[in-house]
């Protein structure tokens, strides 16, 4: 189904003083009896098998106009798939679902003309009844202001939309959008979006209504950043506040640390995806690259680091070699699962780039202390880029990422990642 390549694996060496416990017959027993159990019974979480790739609009042509990024995926209670993807003229959003069991996406319905194309994805939640809620920016001319815009689909069919509310008008480019519903915001949506290198929010608290009016910084200095949610009432953030130095901090927790830094001057940061688990440790992937050799793979890191441990470590790094590796200036998408025993597995669809200049999309999974990256990618017929990704509570995961053609010319394709077996049964 794809192609391979070679990737190199690295693993980050910390020197410790050792020190030796003796340990009672009873605990070894114990120990070695929840490593059994966990080798029996929490199996058959790692995926199996892909099916697709299969367009998400099959049955038109978009050979000259783009249906790719941006674009954002969301998955129903009930196991419904909502896309909102880049329609077919520059500056429209459509949106299109896939039911249970369906063999494919339905026909799109376009939510706004927005007028001029961006390339930043909208936000996108589910609420009541798992009606899709969306955030985005807008923009009023070439050259113009940006619009911090909000909709709600009003019924469970393809139509029925309300009406564009713009927020919120900022004067410089609105280059992300994320949207949470936090329990103690009374369920009013809470919006951030990235502007100027800074973190902006602010609440929606009525229809077209935003308090702070004017939304306010929360981070002054955020250079690349991705932003996720923790638990039920908090947001993560981590940001990079130079080119060589990554932090930590939390919305209704302001107290920032500092989790990554370099003084190397051939490694600089070139993006970060993050997200939280269950639990609420942190799980990040910073990209890295040599500034003085921007487009030689040989320089490409993915690092992998958590708190999971109790304090913040870097473990195993996915690099690349001469002639091909990681786009680290795409953020890999990530995405937990869960298996039987509630125990969490991390997973990652990436882009690679493989010289010349071809991209293809690429899998890999956390497990014993390190990356296990797929033999081959998962489509090798298209430049695939900038994938999304999600899991659902069998332990499947869903893919979405634009077979580049040109920068106006992409078509969105979806992959369903199936566990050896299901997770919630």
């Amino acid at each position: 189904m794809g192609r391979t390549i070679r990737i190199r694996i690295t693993q980050v060496v910390l020197a410790t003083l050792m020190t030796v416990t003796i340990l009672s017959f009873s605990s070894c027993e114990n120990s070695l009896q929840t490593y059994v159990f966990s080798k029996l019974f929490g199996a058959g979480w790692k995926i199996e098998s892909w099916q697709g790739p299969e367009k998400v609009l099959p049955s038109q042509d978009y050979t000259t106009l783009s249906n790719g990024f941006p674009q954002q995926i969301a998955i129903s209670s009930d196991g419904k798939i909502h896309v909102v993807l880049n329609g077919v003229s520059p500056g429209s959003w459509l949106y299109t679902v896939k039911e249970p069991g369906a063999d494919a996406f339905q026909e799109p319905h376009g939510v706004v003309e927005t007028g001029i194309y961006t390339q930043t994805p909208p936000a996108m939640v589910l609420v009541l009844n798992d009606l899709p809620v969306i955030a985005y920016a807008d923009r009023n001319s070439i050259g113009g202001d940006y619009n911090l815009c909000y909709q709600e689909k009003q019924s469970g069919g393809l139509g029925d939309w309300g009406i564009q509310r713009i927020l919120y008008t900022h004067p410089t480019i609105i280059e992300g959008v994320f949207m949470f519903i936090l329990a103690s915001d009374s369920l009013y949506p809470r919006l951030f979006y990235l502007a100027d290198d800074k973190v902006y929010h602010t609440l929606k608290i009525g229809t077209s209504t935003i308090s702070p009016a004017t939304p306010e910084v929360f981070l002054s200095t955020a250079l690349e950043a991705s932003v996720f949610q923790i638990g039920t009432d908090d947001v993560g953030f981590v940001y990079a506040t130079t080119t060589q130095s990554l932090s930590y901090t939390r919305f209704r927790d302001n107290s920032p640390v500092v989790i990554w830094s370099t003084t190397n001057p051939d490694v600089e940061i070139a993006s970060v995806s993050a997200l939280a688990d269950g639990n609420g440790k942190i799980h990040v992937v910073v990209g890295t690259r040599n500034p003085s050799a921007a487009m030689n793979p040989l320089y490409y890191t993915f690092r992998y680091l958590t708190d999971a441990g109790g304090s913040w470590s870097e473990k195993r790094s996915i690099g690349g070699s001469a002639t091909s590796g990681p786009m680290v200036s795409y953020p890999p998408a990530l995405a937990i699962t869960q298996d039987k025993l509630d125990e969490e597995h991390l997973h990652m669809v990436y882009t690679v780039l493989e010289l010349p200049l071809n991209f293809f999309a690429w899998y890999a999974y956390f497990d014993e202390a390190a990356w296990q990256v797929a033999a081959q990618s998962l489509d090798d017929s298209r430049d695939a880029i900038l994938p999304s990704l999600i899991s659902d509570e069998a332990g499947c995961l869903h893919v979405l990422y634009s077979d580049y053609i040109t920068e106006l010319e992409r078509e969105l394709y979806y992959l369903k990642g199936i566990p050896e077996k299901p997770q919630n049964e």
